[in-house]
């Protein structure tokens, strides 16, 4: 029996997507070019950080906030199907003002968000330490968000996949799709090396790889790599909440390690770690936390962001009938899983996204504008 659905990409996009399709009574098979959830979303940090990235006016800003607020009930729902805690957090972000311009910026970013109602406390040098005692003496300030918070997102999507086992969603993985199969307007399917797996609908969320699958439906948009590199320690110290500072963020993990991220290279697919980044990362670290200083390296690793022109994601039904996206997150795939899946639900099952998803469709890039990748 054919699926209802074929969702190509199993990352947390879509992931989180089969789930609620499944969830809704839609027999869905989920296609992965490799291991189910290794790629982008295996190597972030899980935070879940809108209003530490963000001043408030940014076009992401708004999902960023609504998806955050569905994260608790998410990951509850994920742990009660698979049995599987992905650690969601709730202690807050501390960002620390190391120069001058910090504090403006924390001013700046404050005011705008308490106009609209959320949680974002100036605090002293002082005050910053003792919510955070492992931030660096040398602040200058600090900046307190006590709704910015944190999920493991390697327990996460384990969580995600066992989830979808049990919902009966099919895995096929270490698969690559080649093309997406068309009828006259209308994707039928998927091909992977020649072989036709048809279906009722198609859904592309394959992140950085996205680009060269829609091209052969005459999709011409822009979603490139984005690599960011990463480490985690652990030893010796004690840290509870996530720090940020202009340079680097440090984030706690309940079995004691610390990831230390990230970068934002466009060099393509290459893979490397290298020694240049780590060094950068490690610098600003100590900086922030001075007793990194004193852990132990436990890993190094990359993963490829999915960016896009104007790095926001691409979101919705497809030009060509039956055929949907959901790509190009960029630094926040881990975030805005939650309101992704539901929005693509709502458009696979009732045929029109939610309205304030309408500034992600595809349609913005149909004026082709030159990738930005100073930002």
């Amino acid at each position: 029996m054919n699926p209802d659905t074929i969702i190509i990409g199993g990352g947390i996009i879509g992931c989180s997507i089969a789930l609620r399709l499944a969830q809704s009574g839609l027999k869905v098979t989920l296609i992965e070019r490799g291991a189910l959830g290794r790629e982008a979303s295996w190597a972030a940090a899980g935070m879940l950080t809108p209003q530490s990235e963000t001043t408030g006016k940014e076009p992401l800003f708004e999902i960023g906030i609504r998806s955050r607020a569905l994260y608790r009930d998410f990951t509850d729902e994920l742990r009660d199907i698979s049995g599987i805690d992905s650690e969601y957090r709730a202690e807050g972000t501390v960002c620390i003002a190391l120069r001058d311009d910090d504090l403006h910026e924390f001013a700046v970013c404050s005011r705008a968000q308490n106009a609209l109602g959320l949680r974002a406390e100036l605090v002293s040098a002082e005050e910053a330490r003792r919510i955070e005692p492992s931030a660096t003496p040398a602040a200058l300030g600090g900046l307190f968000l006590p709704d910015d918070h944190q999920v493991e997102n390697r327990k996460l999507m384990r969580s995600l996949a066992a989830a979808l086992a049990k919902l009966d969603v099919g895995i096929v993985d270490n698969r690559e799709v080649t093309q997406i199969a068309a009828e006259g307007n209308r994707a039928i399917g998927v091909s992977c090396s020649g072989e036709l797996f048809t279906a009722g609908s198609v859904i592309v969320a394959t992140g950085c790889w996205s680009s060269r699958l829609l091209s052969t439906v005459g999709m011409n948009l822009e979603v490139v790599p984005a690599r960011g590199q990463m480490l985690a320690v652990k030893g010796g110290l004690t840290m509870s909440r996530v720090l940020h500072s202009s340079k680097v963020y440090v984030v706690p993990r309940l079995d004691g390690r610390i990831l230390i991220g990230a970068t934002v290279e466009y060099a393509g697919y290459s893979r490397q770690v290298t020694a240049a980044a780590m060094n950068s990362l490690m610098t600003a670290a100590i900086e922030l936390a001075p007793a990194i200083a004193d852990c132990e390296v436990t890993e190094m690793w990359c993963g490829f962001r999915p960016d896009t022109p104007d790095h926001c994601p691409i979101m919705g039904p497809a030009p060509l009938e039956n055929l949907f996206i959901a790509t190009g997150h960029f630094r926040n795939g881990i975030l805005l899983a939650p309101i992704t899946a539901d929005a693509i639900k709502e458009a696979v099952i009732n045929g029109a996204m939610p309205a304030y998803m309408d500034r992600f469709n595809w349609q913005r890039f149909e004026s082709k504008q030159p990738m930005n990748k100073s930002s």
